[in-house]
């Protein structure tokens, strides 16, 4: 991990507002592509970054988060290897609000684990999201994508890069019909959008 992204993540653990400010301006141009040719890996290292800041922040009903020793659980549904990758070396020792967090990678929608806290929604998810949004309520999962056109769809965050900064929506609407919130603090921070 170079030394730019070490020090975000030391910040991070200091002061999350502070980070989060930081992290709208250390996308530098001409930053390099993954092996693969896909996404940017300094892209994809600071949405992670961004996304695990953003757990602390939402609130999960107690009897889904369990106690202290409990995994967080965010499954990848359809997404990169890359990606997945990237978010596994980035998230692996860290913990969400006292959780070690346990990353899942999901190749069937019928085999999505029944204690999921997030789901992490990859490319060609168009035609299945009405079963992501049941599952959604029901289980009370997050929703998360890096695809601007999954807002229109309802996911409920959406990791974007505009320009030369990571930035997130957010569809509070749906956020809370899955029986989640979000703190007021990283409201203020976000694009809040709502369904078309």
């Amino acid at each position: 991990m170079n030394r730019s992204l070490a020090f975000i993540l030391r910040l991070c653990t200091w002061s999350p507002f502070f980070a989060f400010c930081a992290l709208t301006s250390v996308l530098p141009h001409g930053y390099g592509k993954d092996s693969e040719g896909g996404e940017p890996v300094e892209e994809n290292k600071l949405k992670a970054i961004v996304f695990v800041k953003i757990m602390e922040f939402m609130t999960w009903p107690e009897n889904r988060l369990g106690g202290p020793k409990e995994t967080f659980r965010v499954g990848f549904f359809g997404v990169e290897d890359s990606l997945f990758q990237t978010y596994n070396q980035i998230l692996g020792d860290l913990k969400v609000q006292g959780h070690p967090i346990e990353l899942v990678r999901l190749k069937n929608r019928d085999l999505i684990p029944e204690k999921l806290h997030v789901l992490f929604l990859g490319e060609n998810c168009e035609d299945k999201f009405s079963e992501f949004l049941n599952l959604a309520s029901e289980q009370g999962v997050l929703l998360v994508s890096g695809i601007p056109q999954y807002r229109r769809y309802g996911v409920h965050l959406n990791l974007l890069r505009e320009k030369n900064r990571i930035v997130f929506e957010m569809n509070l609407t749906r956020i809370r019909a899955a029986g989640l919130d979000a703190s007021s603090h990283i409201l203020k921070l976000a694009h809040l959008v709502e369904d078309p």
